[in-house]
């Protein structure tokens, strides 16, 4: 099917049998368990029609976790050297290609069934990446309205005018949830946050712990703060961001149940004056969106 062009509609699954390197190969082999189809069981009267809604892709050299955790796709590709020897003859010079052995025991081992959503997969989300990408950075050379919002960093105006310019458009209708499914990490990021991302502005969106980092620096540079005590502080101030349960234990004045719940955090807990938990504690409930630390899957 990949080298004849036929577009095979009633394939019902996928095995992959081998392993596969090229992501190219790869999108385009799974690609064909993805076409829409009905199918029809008996004649006549007695004729029924299913409607195909999913497919199985059987991988049997985990293949989707090489593309999912291994492969760098940032890895810049250098061209082929040109042979050196071999003359216009025929013969010699060109590029080798390594081998590849499999040592991988024939019995299947283990079977994983694991549930694919429209943006699970990371070579899925990389193409979609890039793609929005394009469409933005062209939009912002083309549209003055928005080159000259993101020149000013007026970054209300600019979110609005991508909104305008690529949101809900044919083809991919893009929309803030599906760029946060395309963008998230442990968290679902802003419009801005993706943006800085597409512009070249941030190398990448920051998790709940890179967010917890900055709040706690911003936290220590416009307070009055024992900075002796600064360690047990910021296990107390991250602790309160990123556990839910610690942090309801923490608002509440509990903090004996800490003690079996996290010991590092009763510890350090116990090493500030109460007018230095408060003000922490004060602090996150005024000045940090905990909106922003929510975990995600």
């Amino acid at each position: 099917m990949m080298t004849t062009g036929y577009d095979c509609e009633d394939l019902l699954n996928v095995a992959l049998a081998r392993p596969i390197f090229s992501p190219t190969d790869f999108i385009q082999i799974k690609g064909r368990g993805t076409r829409l189809f009905t199918f029809k069981h008996g004649e006549g009267a007695a004729q029924r029609t299913v409607k195909k809604d999913g497919f199985a892709l059987f991988d049997f050299f985990a293949n989707c976790e090489f593309f999912e955790e291994e492969f760098d796709y940032d890895k810049k590709l250098e061209l082929p050297k040109e042979p050196t020897e071999g003359g216009g003859g025929g013969g010699g010079g060109g590029v080798n290609v390594d081998d590849f052995t499999n040592t991988s025991p024939d019995p299947m081992a283990r079977v994983i069934r694991d549930e694919i959503g429209l943006f699970g997969m990371r070579i899925d989300r990389e193409m979609y990446r890039e793609r929005f990408a394009e469409q933005a950075s062209k939009a912002a050379s083309e549209d003055k309205e928005l080159h000259e919002a993101f020149e000013a960093e007026d970054w209300p105006a600019v979110e609005e005018r991508v909104k305008r310019l690529l949101f809900e458009k044919p083809k991919e209708f893009w929309s803030l949830p599906k760029l946060q499914d395309i963008y998230k990490t442990d968290r679902l990021p802003s419009l801005r946050e993706i943006l800085a991302v597409v512009f070249g502005l941030s190398p990448q969106v920051p998790s709940r712990g890179d967010l917890a980092e900055e709040a706690f620096e911003k936290f220590m540079a416009t307070t009055e703060t024992n900075a002796t005590h600064s360690r047990e502080l910021k296990t107390v101030f991250v602790s309160f961001l990123l556990d839910p349960q610690s942090r309801l234990l923490l608002e509440h004045g509990q903090f004996p149940a800490l003690r079996a719940r996290d010991p590092n955090l009763y510890a350090s807990l116990g090493k500030l004056a109460p007018p230095e938990r408060d003000l922490l504690i004060a602090y996150i409930q005024s000045q940090v969106p905990l909106g922003d630390f929510e975990l995600v899957a």
